[in-house]
C-alpha cells in the first residue's frame, strides 16, 4: 500500500479530511503561538518598558487592548486563552483523525463484505482462504493505520513549519543558527549511528 490507495481513500473522504487539515492548520498555528504568548507575561512580571515588533509586538498589542488594568493579568488571561483555545483545536484534530479512520475501516469491510456476499460459490472455491481472510480482517486495518497516520504526519510538519515561522519573525539570526545546528546534529547521529550499525554488523559476522 503506498501513496495511490492514500490519494484514492481522501479522494472519497475529501469532506472529512479537508476539516481534519484545516484544524490541524489552526491548531500548529495556536501551538506556535502558545510560546510567543509567554513572552508578554515575562514583560509585564519583569515591568519592561520595551517596545518589540513583528510577532512579539502584535501580541504586545493585544495584551495592550484587553479590558484589564494590570498588564500581569491582561498577560495571563491571553496565555491561558490561547492555551484553552490549543487544547480545543488539538482535541478536535484527534477526534476527528479517530473518527475519519474508524469510519474508513468500517466502510472498506462493509464493501469487502458486500462483494463477497454478491459472488459466486466457486469463487471461493477458486481464491485461497488466506487471501479471502487477509482481505477482510487485515487489508483494512492497514488502510485505516495509514489514513491515521497521514493527519498525524502533516501535523508535525504544520506544527514544525508554524513554529519555524514565529521564531523567524522573532529572531531570524537565532533561528538560523539552531538550524543549523539541528543539520549538524541529524548528520552527526546519523554518521555514529552507521558506523556502529557496521561495526555490530561486522562483528556478529566474524563471531
Amino acid at each position: 500500500m503506498g501513496f495511490r490507495v492514500l490519494f484514492y481513500f481522501l479522494k472519497s473522504y475529501k469532506l472529512l479530511y479537508g476539516a481534519i487539515l484545516t484544524i490541524t492548520l489552526v491548531a500548529s498555528v495556536l501551538e506556535s503561538l502558545s510560546l510567543v504568548a509567554f513572552f508578554p507575561v515575562f514583560t509585564a512580571v519583569l515591568d519592561s518598558s520595551s517596545s518589540p515588533g513583528g510577532v512579539l509586538g502584535a501580541v504586545a498589542g493585544v495584551v495592550e487592548a484587553l479590558p484589564f488594568s494590570d498588564p500581569v493579568v491582561s498577560a495571563s488571561v491571553l496565555l491561558a486563552g490561547i492555551f484553552v483555545l490549543r487544547t480545543l483545536a488539538v482535541f478536535g484534530r484527534e477526534v476527528l483523525t479517530a473518527h475519519a479512520s474508524g469510519r474508513v475501516l468500517y466502510d472498506v469491510k462493509a464493501q469487502i463484505m458486500e462483494r463477497y456476499a454478491g459472488a459466486e460459490y466457486q469463487y471461493f472455491l477458486d481464491s485461497r482462504q488466506g487471501a479471502l481472510i487477509y482481505n477482510v480482517i487485515d487489508a483494512p486495518h492497514k488502510v485505516a493505520q495509514l489514513l491515521l497516520h497521514g493527519p498525524q504526519m502533516a501535523a508535525e510538519i504544520m506544527r514544525s513549519l508554524a513554529l519555524l515561522t514565529v521564531l523567524l519573525f522573532v529572531s531570524p539570526v537565532v533561528t538560523a543558527a539552531l538550524a543549523m545546528l539541528g543539520v549538524v546534529y541529524y548528520f552527526a547521529v546519523n554518521h555514529l549511528s552507521r558506523r556502529v550499525s557496521y561495526n555490530l554488523g561486522r562483528g556478529r559476522a566474524e563471531a
